[in-house]
């Protein structure tokens, strides 16, 4: 979804002879400061209340040739830093039209050029997406009426890494590494958050690297997919807030890191591209101290929380030999403290959940003669979820609170007639899982020595 972005990059002109000509890189964005302190409403589709952007600039494509060498594909540019102050009352009506939206993306890579006798050009690096903070001050109100409006949306998003060009005569261009994402802090305090559309949350924050960029086809060798980009933290801090969501698949709230997606290796005539290697998420830190969490569709979780690395990308298929499928990302920790009210009245609505889950390995590329190995599956964090609060749910298939770590899959090898690749998919899971650790009520599950910073004693009774 959005390598597509990279897509829509400057086109450099084609040479006849010669070296392609390297694409320019995307500017850098400016940092974003915005300060709400009255009434918003807004009422059409798209229309957000607060719409704050640093966006970095796209990559140029590299320049394509019959007789040389394809350009490199430009590096996008990064975005700036954003953040967003609100004191104040904030109302809309329409669909994906978000109370407050705040995000800082990076610029695409560029494409790489394309070649009918040497070697294709590679793909542009995707630029990283800047810092996110979202600080709200009570007592205010936000509310939104719309499918897909958010009450507030915080997203740090990095660059989708170029495309490799294509070769006739030579190997294809390696994809682009993907931009990394930086953290995301919310902090909110004596606030209300409601919404009533269809995947309309309460709050969601997000940090999320940016996929790596396939690798071209080559008549040697394919290109290698590009890495994916990492993402990083994500931070949560509540004090005493309200949120309510009447729609399905409507989180109270939401806090998520993902690693970008490994760019898939190109086809070769010979040897096919090995794939990229997925990015890491990072850790999400979770503090909800009071207030209520209330949810009446289905599929609307009162909190999600999730720590996602995302798969390698599958090696190309080689006319003899497939290439080698992509490591899968790693994913953080989830350190979660609550002491709020919960209530879930729709089916597979959980009160909390929680999950690390890691990528897992891209296939192997299918050979004639070798078969690529998958590749291995990533590791999962470490979750402990600490509840002092009341949580109930009426659903079926809802579980009060719900906390999982999952090791990714190793990828399957690639075919062969002669000689297959090797799997890494047995123990994927069993070997990688990490420790997860719940406690409720007064007695959290580790001794006061261990237990981290963020666990507060629980209140005088």
């Amino acid at each position: 979804m959005r390598r597509a972005r990279a897509a829509r990059a400057v086109r450099a002109g084609a040479r006849t002879t010669g070296d392609g000509g390297a694409g320019g890189g995307g500017g850098n964005a400016g940092a974003v400061n915005v300060s709400n302190w009255g009434a918003i409403q807004t009422q059409s589709n798209g229309a957000h209340g607060v719409f704050a952007a640093s966006l970095g600039g796209d990559g140029g494509q590299g320049g394509s040739t019959t007789t040389g060498n394809g350009g490199a594909g430009g590096t996008g540019g990064n975005g700036g830093g954003v953040q967003v102050a609100n004191h104040g009352l904030i109302q809309t009506a329409g669909d994906t039209a978000h109370g407050i939206f705040a995000h800082s993306y990076g610029g695409a890579g560029g494409i790489g050029g394309d070649t009918t006798s040497g070697n294709a050009g590679a793909g542009g690096a995707g630029g990283s997406g800047g810092g996110v903070t979202v600080n709200a001050f009570g007592p205010a109100t936000i509310t939104t009426l719309g499918d897909s409006a958010n009450g507030m949306f915080a997203y740090s998003l990095g660059g989708a890494g170029g495309i490799g060009g294509n070769s006739t005569g030579g190997n294809g261009g390696d994809g682009g590494r993907g931009g990394d994402a930086s953290s995301v802090t919310f902090s909110s305090s004596g606030n209300s958050y409601t919404t009533s559309g269809t995947n309309a949350y309460g709050v969601f924050a997000r940090s999320w690297g940016g996929a790596g960029g396939a690798g071209g086809s080559g008549s040697v060798t394919g290109g290698a997919g590009g890495r994916g980009g990492d993402g990083n933290s994500v931070t949560f801090s509540s004090d005493h807030d309200s949120y309510t969501t009447h729609g399905v698949d409507a989180y109270g709230l939401a806090a998520r890191s993902h690693g970008g997606g490994g760019g898939d290796g190109g086809f070769g005539n010979v040897t096919g591209g090995a794939g990229g290697t997925g990015g890491n998420a990072g850790g999400v830190d979770v503090d909800v101290d009071g207030g209520s969490i209330t949810t009446s569709g289905s599929g609307a979780y009162g909190m999600f929380v999730r720590s996602w690395g995302v798969g390698g990308g599958a090696g190309g298929d080689g006319g003899i030999t497939g290439g080698a499928g992509g490591f899968g990302g790693e994913a953080g920790r989830l350190p979660s403290g609550v002491s709020s009210t919960i209530l879930t009245s729709g089916n597979d609505a959980h009160g909390i959940y929680a999950r690390s889950l890691a990528g897992p390995g891209g296939l192997g590329g299918n050979g004639s003669t070798v078969g690529g190995n998958g590749g291995n599956g990533g590791t999962a964090g470490v979750i402990t979820v600490v509840n002092y609060g009341s949580v109930v749910t009426l659903g079926d298939g809802s579980c009060g609170l719900y906390a999982s770590s999952l090791g990714g899959k190793g990828g399957n090898a690639g075919h062969s007639t002669t000689v297959g690749g090797r799997s890494w998919a047995t123990g994927g899971y069993r070997r990688r899982r990490w420790d997860v650790s719940v406690g409720n009520g007064v007695n959290p599950p580790l001794p006061a020595a261990r237990r981290p910073a963020w666990v507060r004693a629980p209140p005088a009774s």
